[in-house]
């Protein structure tokens, strides 16, 4: 049932992905990296904790990335996937994860859980499943940052 539960909620969230690919994310999810929300008893509200590999400022570090950030349609504007995140990032905390990371829809919604735009020389800071660099801007980097916009 459980799992069923949170196919039904990923699909809801994600229909363009489709139930192959979405069977596929949830065969091969760790239990500990999956935090639902509830109402009533019922999950009604996932999202997954999933660690990646990354460089820091030169060094490697494990980081923790959410995915699939999904509340049943008819569930949704109640504050259950506020809940969701509030345990992730508990975990990745617990974890000692330096940084989280996602790539919403839209931005805006998740600066009131205190996530902030990563700002690199390149337009992609994260690509799904890759490692992926992040890097500080120095002064030298500024025109080619500029150019990227323009």
């Amino acid at each position: 049932m459980t799992d069923e539960r949170l196919l039904a909620i990923y699909l809801d969230g994600f229909p363009e992905d489709g139930e192959a690919y979405a069977r596929y994310f949830l065969s091969n999810m760790p239990a500990e990296n999956v935090f639902v929300g509830r109402e009533r008893g019922e999950i009604v509200s996932a999202g997954y904790l999933v660690p990646k590999r990354a460089e820091l400022f030169g060094a490697a570090a494990t980081v923790g990335y959410l995915s699939a950030l999904a509340t049943l349609r008819e569930s949704r504007g109640k504050g259950i996937i506020g809940g969701v995140i509030g345990d992730i990032l508990r975990e990745a905390g617990h974890r000692g994860y330096p940084l989280v990371a996602l790539s919403p829809f839209d931005g805006d919604y998740y600066r009131r859980y205190g996530f902030s735009d990563g700002v690199t020389a390149r337009r992609t800071a994260v690509a799904g499943g890759r490692e992926y660099r992040l890097k500080r801007a120095e002064r030298a980097d500024i025109p080619e940052i500029v150019a990227l916009y323009e």
